[in-house]
Parts: structure tokens; sequence; C-alpha cells
């Protein structure tokens, strides 16, 4: 059923285990306006784009962010280990094998190409390269996503666009912006990301008694001046807007 139904129907890939025992495997996923956020794991497993997939037609941009475990995937003639936490981009029409040898997790963005190409200086030179995990801007996107597909109220269209909007920011920044992309992305994406990490901080340590904005702003890597503008750039006008 997984196979048949998730692997060829949802992600177009064949799933094969490559261990004996059981099979696991869980997936949440969120669509927003021309994006699709998924967040899963995996037990050991290969997972392959097979020529006869790729006749779909499908050129989507792939941003996978492996969370535990260590991945391996091919394309291009090329192999590329991931670490936990460690990024890599993949297009959607060119073979690709993705192998676990032991359960992990992964984060994962889907993005017309279109719509990247025209935020990124370079797509093909972007595609199959690790991204490191001491990326910031990898790591802000990460945790950006992550908060999104935790989100329960993301139910107004108008929302959905402006996070859809924050989550294409930060994946330019990621893979290499073009001036007016990096921009933009410095006035919109970012802020609304760090705001967005400031507030699960906040949530996660709202047991600790010594909690405080300084020790926020540390956590986040920015000055608690900065922390502050953030705040006051949140709140609603006295007319609601």
């Amino acid at each position: 059923m997984w196979r048949e139904h998730f692997g060829r129907t949802a992600l177009r890939v064949e799933i094969e285990p490559i261990e004996e025992g059981p099979f696991e495997a869980c997936v949440t996923s969120r669509i927003l306006p021309g994006l699709h956020l998924l967040e899963g794991g995996l037990s050991a497993a290969r997972l392959t784009r097979t020529r006869e997939l790729i006749s779909d037609g499908n050129d989507d941009l792939y941003l996978l962010v492996n969370r535990t475990g260590s991945v391996s995937i091919s394309a291009r003639d090329r192999v590329v280990l991931l670490r936990e936490g460690d990024g890599l981009l993949r297009s959607g029409d060119e073979v690709t094998v993705f192998e676990r040898r032991t359960y992990g997790g992964s984060l994962a963005l889907r993005i017309p190409r279109s719509i990247l190409s025209s935020l990124i200086v370079d797509v093909d030179g972007a595609t199959m390269r690790t991204i490191p995990r001491e990326s910031g801007a990898l790591k802000l996107l990460e945790s950006y996503m992550k908060a999104l597909i935790d989100e329960q109220a993301l139910t107004a269209p108008g929302l959905q666009h402006l996070v859809a909007s924050h989550v294409s920011d930060l994946a330019a920044l990621t893979l290499g912006a073009t001036r007016d992309a990096k921009s933009t992305a410095r006035a919109r994406g970012v802020p609304a990301a760090r705001l967005r990490a400031a507030k699960t901080y906040i949530i996660e340590n709202s047991h600790r008694r010594d909690l405080s904005i300084g020790m926020v702003a540390a956590h986040l890597g920015v000055t608690p001046r900065y922390l502050q503008r953030l705040r006051a750039m949140a709140r609603p006008s006295r007319h609601g807007c």
C-alpha cells in the first residue's frame, strides 16, 4: 500500500526496503500556494526516481534537509552523503536514488522551477551540492518549515500566501539569492522566521525563571534590540492593519 499509493502516486518514486525487519514510515504534509512541505521518518530503504517515473514531466525542485540519521543521494553521476542537519537541492526531472541504512527523519520542500529560478543566481550550479548544516540560512529555513508543518491555524488564503513567500525567501538565501531576492528576503522572510523561532523558544522554555529577552536573542544569534524591533513590527496597528 505504501509503495503503490504514497510512493508511486504521491512522491512518484519506487520504494524498496533494504534490510530484513519491519518497515516503518511516517509523513506529515502541508500544501501552501506554490509550495509543498513534507516532514517524515523512514526505516532503512531505497527510494528511486526512475527513468520511467521522470517521464511524467515534473521538473520541480526539491530542497531536502536531513534531520536525523544519514542519507546518501545519487544523481548526475555523483553521490552525496548528508549528515544530520545537512541539506541538498535536487531536480525532479533527473534519475535520483535516495538510500538510508538506518531509520532517519527529514524535511523537504517542493517548489516549482519557475519560482526558484527567478530567485537564485544559478539553479543548475546549486543542484546536488551539499548545503552544510552550519549554514545560518538553512537553519532558519528548517526551523520555519518545521513550525509551519506543526501550525494548525494556517487556513486563511492571505496568510498562506504570506508564509509561502517567506519560505521562498529563505530557500533563495540558502541556495544563493539574486541581489533583489536577497534584499526582499532580509526585509520579509528573515524577520518572519526569526520572530517565529523566538516564539517557539519562549514557549519551549516558559518554565525557566531566568528566561529573558537577552536569552532569547542569544539563542537566535541576534541582539536584544533587534528582537525588540521584530516584536514592534509584529504588533497590529490601532486600525488592525
